[in-house]
């Protein structure tokens, strides 16, 4: 609730007479309850009259008098027009329905102003009301049509057919004021009836497409969600081979967490990790691939090309483990992430079925990154040759030697990142082996076994 000097007059009124406040809000930000809006619409229905008194006709009144509310409820649609539009925004009030409040009070202020200027009028017969029913049928012809093109170019081609009509009209008929009378009238009932069902079916159908857009990309990466929607030969099962960086993270000790702690605590907690790290990989232009228990992936590189996608890995892993370190701090006994990462050629693309598909890598990268992840301690982030030669420039690493891994023939270089700087000596991008660290070097580090928590197999690594 904001205090009342936070409050405009008109927002400050309605809260004293019981609105709700972020109604209360809304039509404050609403033309139709702005001075400036009273006044143009003032001096337009006082334009209107006095060319009624000039002419000895109300033509002129009757044609603007249904045009005052479109300029409204093109303010009210949306942003580009209405400034204030973010408040409506931040009210608790579906998209349809926020549009419809708005509008009708504009179209509900400017009828009253109307109604009074109509009694000011050279002869008081039923032309004093034959403005009301276009006034509606273009508010809602306006509406309608709006949810096709953009709001301006709406009220701009509704309020240009309805001048030219009136125009023809005058011209073509013998009658005057051929457009109110009867079979006007009967015509814009038509355009009401017609158009205030098509209104609310396409705003219906506008609403579940955000919400089914917003849902969608929560469920799948912002980058990949993008793609997929611009071009939907992306949906298609394939891919192709690209450079990418992958990086596969878990939790050591989440097994022993698991069994000391309910359901409930578990969740909280991986909740916890993930809401941390998954704007960090997004931030450094990342690709959240899966979650897969304790366990995620990432991928940098696709479905957009990053020249600099490894740089963007560990610049992103560091800044992981950094955030992990701060929310262990705060909830000691939490297990702790260990990191790994690779990067080279992979087939990337929708790997599953015709029913369900999921986007991933797939390839020698992607497995070597998954091994390192178990080779890293907690805390630590392990890269693996390829990233390893894409950022020697950058990284100051600590050599682990060649690390045998499951699965592969052949030992793998593995290397302990420990921080990043903006350039480095090729000669000093790796950091120097002495002592102590050449005898605990001079040994590949063998993986531990690893049994990994239920439901965490890595799928996306061979």
């Amino acid at each position: 609730m904001r205090n009342e000097a936070g409050r405009g007059p008109v927002e400050a009124a309605l809260v004293r007479v019981g609105v709700p406040d972020h109604v209360a809000r809304m039509l404050a930000a609403t033309p139709s309850l702005r001075v400036s809006w009273f006044g143009a619409t003032v001096v337009a229905l006082g334009f209107s009259i006095l060319a009624a008194y000039g002419k000895r006709d109300p033509l002129i009144f009757l044609m603007v008098t249904p045009l005052l509310p479109l300029g409204g409820v093109a303010a009210a649609f949306g942003p580009g027009v209405d400034p204030t539009h973010e408040i409506g925004l931040s009210c608790p009030v579906r998209t349809s329905h926020l549009l419809l409040i708005r509008a009708t009070a504009v179209l509900s202020a400017t009828s009253f102003l109307s109604g009074l200027a109509s009694l000011a009028l050279p002869r008081l017969d039923w032309t004093a009301a034959a403005w009301l029913l276009p006034s509606l049928g273009l508010t809602i012809a306006a509406l309608a049509l709006a949810t096709v093109v953009r709001p301006l170019w709406a009220v701009g081609a509704v309020a240009f057919l309805w001048v030219t009509g009136v125009v023809a009209s005058e011209i073509l008929s013998r009658v005057p004021d051929a457009a109110f009378r009867g079979p006007g009238q009967a015509a814009f009932f038509a355009v009401v009836v017609v158009a205030a069902p098509l209104f609310a079916k396409r705003r219906e159908h506008l609403d579940m497409d955000v919400r089914a857009s917003r849902l969608f990309r929560q469920y799948v990466s912002p980058g990949v969600a993008a793609a997929m929607l611009a071009d939907p030969r992306h949906t298609a099962l394939g891919g192709s081979i690209v450079d990418v960086s992958v990086l596969f993270a878990d939790l050591r000790g989440f097994t022993s967490y698991s069994e000391l702690g309910s359901p409930d605590q578990v969740v909280a907690m991986l909740n916890r990790y993930f809401s941390d790290v998954v704007p960090l990989i997004l931030e450094h232009g990342g690709t959240v691939d899966k979650f897969v228990g304790d366990a995620m992936m990432a991928i940098w590189g696709a479905p957009d090309r990053q020249p600099d996608h490894a740089l963007r890995g560990a610049r992103a892993a560091l800044a992981m483990q950094a955030a992990v370190r701060r929310v262990v701090e705060r909830n000691p006994g939490f297990p702790s992430f260990r990191i790994g990462l690779n990067s080279g050629p992979a087939l990337v693309g929708n790997i599953g079925s015709d029913q369900f598909r999921n986007f991933t890598a797939i390839g020698d990268p992607v497995n070597i990154a998954a091994r390192l992840q178990e080779t890293a301690q907690p805390g630590e982030v392990v890269i693996g040759p390829g990233t390893r030669e894409a950022i020697r420039h950058q990284a100051v690493v600590r050599p682990l030697g060649a690390v045998p891994m499951r699965g592969k023939e052949e030992a793998v270089e593995a290397y302990v990142l420990e921080r990043l700087v903006e350039q480095l000596p090729a000669e000093t991008a790796v950091s120097r082996v002495t002592g102590e660290e050449r005898e605990r070097t001079s040994e590949p580090r063998v993986p531990k076994k690893v049994v990994p928590p239920q439901g965490s197999s890595r799928s996306g690594s061979c």
